[in-house]
């Protein structure tokens, strides 16, 4: 089943919050939620099957990331940090 997806950078929070403190003189490390958990944490739209792998989406929310890095990376962060919470939760048996 291949559905329309299409992801966009639309929040420039992170961004705006970095130059926020940048301008302070704080010196932060962004820390953004990661594609993987990012989808495996969202809820599929009416009508899309509960079988339907979130994660088939991946390679549609990847270049919405780069942006945000890029973004990240122009505005002086130097490291950028990925929480993945969704790696690290247990699992059914």
């Amino acid at each position: 089943m291949d559905f329309d997806v299409k992801f966009s950078y639309a929040s420039h929070k992170a961004v705006d919050e970095y130059n926020e403190a940048k301008a302070l003189g704080v010196n932060t490390v962004p820390v953004l939620v990661g594609p993987v958990s990012y989808l495996l944490l969202s809820k599929p739209a009416k009508g899309v099957e509960k079988s339907f792998s979130l994660l088939s989406l991946i390679d549609k929310i990847l270049p919405v990331y780069k942006e945000v890095v890029a973004e990240l990376k122009a505005a002086g962060a130097t490291w950028i940090q990925f929480d993945e919470p969704t790696l690290v939760k247990d699992l059914d048996a």
